[in-house]
């Protein structure tokens, strides 16, 4: 008995299979093709081209005879997009030796929710035959190749081969002995359809088989066979779900749920839009403040209660009780400019440090001449900070401050270094 093998061109048409009311049944054409000639001692390959409603065509051919080549009649499942049902364009070609030796050739189109048969037999009567314009050689000689598509027999699920010339196009009678009169089952494999919407699961094939099974379809193109409002023909709506099965979530909205994107703040800086559950984004929300002297979170401050926030003074000396330290500025970096004395000149940094309210006395002895070589300031509570006394030339400070860092900075008022005692009470 011949067994019938599907090329592998099929679903060339249409990437997708979009049927009206998400019927199970197929918008289909079933292509069966046969020839009388003998293979491969006549003819060795076959090829089948295909254009369809959308003007995209494509060819694909297959070897007869030999090692691993299929049997005759061979069959192509071609399943319809969307859009538009005809014209379909379909010929078929048999060659011998890489030439063309006889073609036949149809116009048809699709039955919406219908499976047709379109059979295509290369005789060896129509070798050599030339046609007129719009037509092709059949077993009724010339015919034109237009065939209204409800004209086109229903596929029957199986075929007989082509036997004695008699071509069977239709499932009918067969023509000769060759198999005995048996019929050529031409299996396909179908698709679970468990949530009923008319698409099927790539992960849920069936055994190859004549005939649909119950509860499965000829596609496998649903991304979520549990849900039967996701399907290649469902609309997308607002909620983080690929409801069409494109790859894609909410398109058409302007966001999907949870989404962010960054945002210009009301006082300029950097925030951030999250996307809402209605698929629109909210209003921009300020960042937290960080130090860099902006006001990030817009509450009219600038890097507040950011106790280390611009603290740049890495050599500052830890103060935490009172105590004289003699040092010198000689080798020290520049870590601030005082605005009473000169720019670019050592400085060296003390920090200290309360837990308490406290009044800190700072007195400076620069070797017995203070009073003309030694500059003083008090940088509040960062380094380098902004300047909040600063005394020229003169031996101490005295403040009331609160708990937490307070810099002090001493450099040589001439521009120069020098060593120096500092003493600190509070």
């Amino acid at each position: 008995m011949a067994r019938g093998t599907r090329l592998l061109l099929a679903h060339l048409l249409s990437a997708s299979l979009a049927v009206a009311g998400c019927s199970a049944d197929p918008t289909e054409l079933v292509v069966v093709v046969d020839t009388d000639y003998d293979v491969p001692a006549e003819l060795d390959a076959v090829s089948v081209s295909v254009e369809g409603p959308s003007g995209v065509r494509q060819e694909d051919s297959v070897a007869l005879g030999g090692a691993g080549a299929p049997e005759l009649p061979l069959i192509l499942y071609l399943e319809a997009g969307g859009g538009a049902l005809e014209p379909v364009s379909i010929t078929a070609t048999g060659r011998f030796g890489g030439e063309d030796v006889v073609a036949r050739a149809i116009r048809t189109g699709f039955v919406r929710g219908e499976s047709r048969l379109v059979g295509l037999l290369l005789l060896a009567g129509c070798a050599g035959v030339e046609c007129g314009a719009g037509e092709s050689c059949s077993e009724d000689g010339c015919v034109s190749v237009d065939v209204p598509a409800a004209a086109l027999p229903r596929w029957p699920g199986r075929v007989r081969r082509l036997d004695a010339g008699a071509p069977v196009a239709d499932g009918g009678a067969d023509a000769g002995p060759t198999d005995a009169g048996a019929d050529a089952c031409m299996p396909r494999v179908y698709y679970q359809d468990t949530d009923r919407d008319g698409f099927g699961s790539a992960a849920t094939p069936s055994e190859p088989a004549c005939s649909r099974p119950a509860g499965y379809v000829s596609n496998d193109l649903d991304c979520d066979d549990s849900s039967a409002s996701i399907h290649p023909s469902a609309s997308e709506v607002c909620g983080g779900v690929d409801e069409n099965c494109d790859g894609m979530e909410d398109e058409g909205f302007e966001c999907s749920p949870g989404d962010t994107r960054v945002c210009t703040t009301d006082c300029g800086s950097t925030g951030l839009e999250t996307c809402s559950s209605s698929c629109g984004f909210g209003a921009c929300v300020e960042p937290a403040e960080i130090c860099n002297g902006l006001d990030d979170d817009c509450d009219g401050a600038v890097d507040e209660e950011l106790a280390d926030c611009g603290n740049t003074c890495v050599t500052a000396v830890v103060v935490r009780e009172p105590v004289s330290i003699r040092e010198s500025t000689c080798g020290s970096p520049d870590d601030a400019d005082l605005a009473c004395g000169e720019p670019g000149v050592p400085d060296d940094v003390y920090v200290v440090t309360l837990t308490d309210h406290a009044t800190v006395d700072v007195d400076l002895d620069w070797n017995g001449r203070w009073d003309v070589s030694g500059n003083l300031s008090y940088r509040g509570s960062s380094c380098p900070g902004t300047e909040v006394a600063c005394a020229p030339r003169e031996e101490s400070i005295s403040r009331a401050l609160p708990p937490g860092d307070h810099y002090f900075v001493v450099e040589d008022a001439t521009g120069g270094c020098d060593d120096y005692v500092i003493t600190f009470t509070f």
